[in-house]
């Protein structure tokens, strides 16, 4: 009769498959829509009262009816050749994993983006009734994967929060935590300073630290998600903060589908996590480059930022890498309803969230390669103009701008900590002297009688004097440390009192502490100067400009403290001392006259001065827009050729299903999802030729043939 009762052994409620099937199509588009609402609603169209004694039946209607669907959908995926375990993720998303065989090597076979979000919570007193319930959910990391993972990451690879726990707390409920890091942390192997770059994000803290309300059970989802916005792999975060272990255990997941395929993976805290990759089992087996989402990125520090920012990492194009965000703001329609639902009942829906999330991503992927292209050709036109212009009027060369980059890199990495020959040379010295002390003394027991002394045993028979002998050790030993420091700075001739080079380190020595508080000053504040001209750079957003603005302003803080270290330091060498007012109002490096004092001045190099900065970025967009154009011509041939061939794997089930006389309704089935898919493809086939028309379109316009 088309109905479906609550009970099989009692049916007190029957709902008609037409209504369950209208209540399920309206939360693939409309998560927050709860059954209570829905159940008014159509008592309303009734002209008949809502009863609250109709939820729990209809829940429980609907239940059967989303099993029996699933049960539908295996027997078509099997049909389809699309039953294994990882065939999901391999064919998630079609531009990025649908390889064909003679198409252009990519640097990166796949652009992934992992986050955290913690809207999705439930309470853990929620649901009591069905807690022996387990949704199976192929997007879903199980939690015994996540546990796997919780041992393989160590402690250096976290930070610690900042021993004001009262400022913890009061932003606990926002995207950062405010600590306070020594400088000195967090080196990445290339000498890059990764500590300051991410001391204000809640992922980087120890997870000892990443507490949460005991009242949740889970507390949020970490994704994994491709470019195009398909996500591979999900996992619950359980009673806990953003830990170490659900990143491993996603890419684990993801990596174990996509096979050895170069990734580029982009996180928060990617600069530091990638510290975390390589000492998991996982960083055996993942091969891997680390950057940071374009927006999030602002929020670390200028160092980081040349190393680590899509802008300037090979391979990225023009992708944002925001791309968990977009999912995140798009999911918190669930919250409403997740957050007093059962376990089985929260996955059941974030599954049919992602089911139609993933197939609406499929259906925009046309669009989003278009626009994409679109956007390309639109920065190669416009920087070829501005790059042609100042490169040739100026006599430089496009190598030449693009060193520009290292250079400051090169410079801001020296600040971080004093450079090993003069930490070297002050240990020289002090050996020396230390050396000159010892022999003294040695030179003193020689003069009150001698190496060897009466025994007090036997008085005829003489011994070492004690103290000689140990005025004698110390010359030795630091007659060694001695050589071994001028082994090290190629010293041919002893230094001694007088000479320019001695006399030089000694006072050095005395500056010393000076100097390392104007190092950490100094990096602070060119590092603010170049984030701030960022912000006035033409084509800044607002939102952009904002959120420089917001993080500059946190970051006063750490200026402040380092300000206050440096004016201590500067008194006792005759130093001129610094208001704070002062340095946070220069705009420029060229008002920065504490460089007169540093060991470099950097206000005469070309890539201090905004206007060549302005022009190094712009370089370096052209060539993300140029890598863009190579890796969406490559996913134009690959979304061709999976359309084309999608049509046949439905076409060849349906002739099968149709030979076999006990399949027919398995065959109307496939039919009626082949129509559909059919639609998508046409949509998408649409948008593609509309993308051949555009002047400067250089990609495949048939499709090609798939690795597979």
């Amino acid at each position: 009769q088309g109905l479906i009762s609550n009970s099989p052994a009692i049916p007190t409620y029957a709902f008609s498959i037409l209504t369950l099937d209208s209540f399920r199509r309206l939360r693939l588009r409309a998560p927050r829509l709860s059954v209570q609402a829905f159940l008014k609603a159509v008592c309303d169209s009734q002209n008949d009262i809502y009863h609250a004694e109709l939820a729990t039946p209809f829940t429980e209607a609907l239940d059967v009816y989303l099993a029996l669907l699933r049960l539908l959908d295996q027997q078509v995926a099997k049909s389809l050749g699309r039953n294994s375990p990882h065939w999901r993720i391999k064919n998630a998303c079609p531009p990025c994993t649908y390889k064909l065989a003679d198409e252009p090597i990519l640097p990166h076979d796949i652009l992934l983006a992992i986050d955290g979000g913690n809207s999705l919570k439930r309470f853990a007193n929620a649901g009591t009734a069905s807690t022996t319930l387990a949704f199976d959910s192929n997007y879903f990391v199980s939690r015994e994967e996540d546990d796997v993972r919780e041992d393989e990451h160590t402690e250096d690879t976290h930070m610690e929060l900042s021993i004001n726990a009262e400022e913890d707390l009061r932003v606990t409920t926002d995207e950062f935590v405010v600590k306070n890091l020594p400088i000195t942390e967090g080196a990445d192997d290339d000498g890059h300073l990764l500590s300051s770059c991410t001391e204000r994000w809640k992922a980087n803290a120890d997870d000892a630290q990443k507490k949460t309300f005991s009242c949740f059970e889970e507390t949020g989802v970490f994704v994994c998600l491709c470019r195009h916005g398909h996500v591979l792999a999900i996992a619950d975060m359980v009673a806990s903060g953003e830990l170490a272990k659900y990143p491993l255990a996603v890419l684990a997941k993801v990596n174990q589908a996509l096979g050895s395929s170069k990734k580029l993976i982009a996180y928060d805290i990617g600069c530091t996590f990638k510290k975390t990759i390589a000492k998991s089992t996982l960083g055996e087996e993942l091969e891997a480059d680390y950057t940071i989402p374009a927006m999030h990125g602002y929020a670390h520090n200028r160092l980081c930022q040349c190393s680590h920012h899509p802008k300037y990492v090979a391979g990225t194009g023009l992708e944002d890498f925001e791309t968990c965000e977009r999912f995140f703001s798009a999911s918190n329609d669930c919250a409403r309803v997740t957050r007093h639902a059962t376990q089985f009942h929260r996955h059941q829906l974030l599954d049919m969230f992602l089911g139609q999330w993933d197939e609406d991503k499929f259906l925009l992927s046309a669009q989003f390669i278009r626009n994409n292209y679109v956007q390309a050709l639109s920065v190669l036109r416009d920087n070829a103009l501005i790059l042609e212009k100042e490169i040739s009027s100026k006599n430089w060369t496009e190598a030449v701008v693009r060193s520009w980059l290292d250079e400051e890199t090169e410079y801001l990495s020296g600040l971080i900590r004093e450079p090993d020959h003069e930490m070297m040379s002050v240990a020289y010295v002090e050996a020396l002297q230390a050396l000159t002390v010892v022999e003294g003394e040695l030179e003193g027991e020689r003069g009150t009688g001698g190496r060897a002394v009466p025994g007090e045993a036997n008085p005829m028979k003489r011994q070492v004097k004690p103290t000689f002998k140990k005025a004698e050790s110390k010359v030795q030993d630091l007659t060694e440390v001695v050589n071994e420091y001028e082994a090290e700075l190629d010293i041919g001739r002893r230094w001694a009192p007088g000479m320019p080079e001695y006399e030089k380190v000694v006072q050095y020595s005395r500056r010393r502490k000076y100097h390392l508080a104007l190092d950490r000053l100094e990096r602070l504040l060119v590092q603010r100067l170049f984030e701030l001209q960022k912000g006035h750079l033409e084509g800044t957003g607002y939102k952009l400009r904002t959120h420089i603005a917001k993080h500059l302003k946190k970051r006063s803080e750490t200026i402040r403290t380092a300000l206050k270290a440096y004016n201590a330091a500067a008194g006792p060498v005759g130093a001129e001392k610094l208001d704070f007012k002062t340095v946070v109002n220069y705009a420029f490096v060229s008002q920065f006259d504490l460089l007169r004092d540093s060991r470099q001045d950097i206000r005469l190099k070309p890539w201090s001065k905004a206007s060549n900065r302005f022009l190094m970025d712009k370089l370096f967009e052209r060539d993300r827009a140029r890598e863009e154009i190579i890796r969406l011509n490559v996913e134009i041939a690959r979304l061709r050729t999976w359309i084309r061939d999608e049509d046949q794997d439905f076409r060849t089930a349906v002739q099968v299903a149709r030979e076999s006389d006990s399949d027919q309704h398995l065959a109307n089935e496939i039919e009626i999802r082949a129509q559909r898919r059919f639609r998508i493809h046409s949509r998408l086939l649409r948008t593609l030729h509309a993308l051949e028309r555009v002047p400067g379109f250089t990609g495949a316009c048939i499709p090609g043939q798939s690795v597979e």
